[in-house]
Parts: structure tokens; sequence; C-alpha cells
């Protein structure tokens, strides 16, 4: 399991950390953080991965790599 800080997500999605945490209360669908300390978020690379497979397939109404 890899965990990614919200610098990385918002890197990996490509938008400000701004935008990733205005992003991550618009979608409910967005996996939710795991809690590592009392002020550290992280999110399971995979999850967020999964995520961005499902937003491109409901975009395009296809199944992804068929």
């Amino acid at each position: 399991m890899n965990l990614l800080n919200s610098n990385q997500v918002a890197a990996k999605l490509g938008m400000t950390k701004g935008a990733f945490y205005q992003l991550k209360h618009r979608e409910a669908s967005f996996p939710k953080p795991i809690n590592v300390h009392q002020k550290t978020l992280r999110w399971d690379e995979q999850d967020v991965n999964l995520w961005i497979v499902n937003k491109k397939e409901t975009a395009y109404g296809e199944s992804v790599g068929a």
C-alpha cells in the first residue's frame, strides 16, 4: 500500500492543492483519507487510481482498457 499526502494526490490529478480540496468536498465518490495521526491524512494510491478509472469510464461510457 502506497499512501499519498494531499500534495501528491493533487499532483497526480494535475491540479493545485486548493483545487484538490474543493474537489474532495464536491465529489462524494472521492476516496476518504486515512487518518494516520492526529492531523496527518493520507490517501491510498490504489483507491485514487480506481477513482480516476471510474471517472473516466463514466465520462466515456465504456470500460477502460477494453
